[in-house]
């Protein structure tokens, strides 16, 4: 199984950062025992200041904004909830 999260916001001055993550989970039932994998890889980063909103990959690429918010059930509302509030980690203060 794959799912794509929305991990914990920070914010460092007037920027907010949400990581974007990649969740793997496997499980097998097999004669000698059930065998289980998991792992958590980062995707990317969406960046929000005062004059943009920006979505970035792991490499440094520009990502379409609208996509990710496709893919990552959520992120919309994270969004919506950080524009309106401090509900975020704050760093360097």
């Amino acid at each position: 199984m794959k799912e794509n999260r929305v991990g914990q916001p920070s914010t460092i001055g007037e920027i907010i950062i949400i990581p974007l993550e990649e969740i793997y989970l496997y499980c097998d039932k097999r004669e000698d025992g059930i065998w289980a994998y998991a792992s958590k890889q980062p995707v990317g980063v969406v960046v929000i200041s005062p004059q943009f909103k920006l979505a970035i990959d792991i490499q440094g690429g520009e990502l379409d904004i609208n996509t990710c918010i496709h893919d990552f059930v959520g992120l919309q509302q994270v969004m919506d909830n950080l524009e309106n509030s401090d509900e975020t980690n704050t760093i360097g203060s």
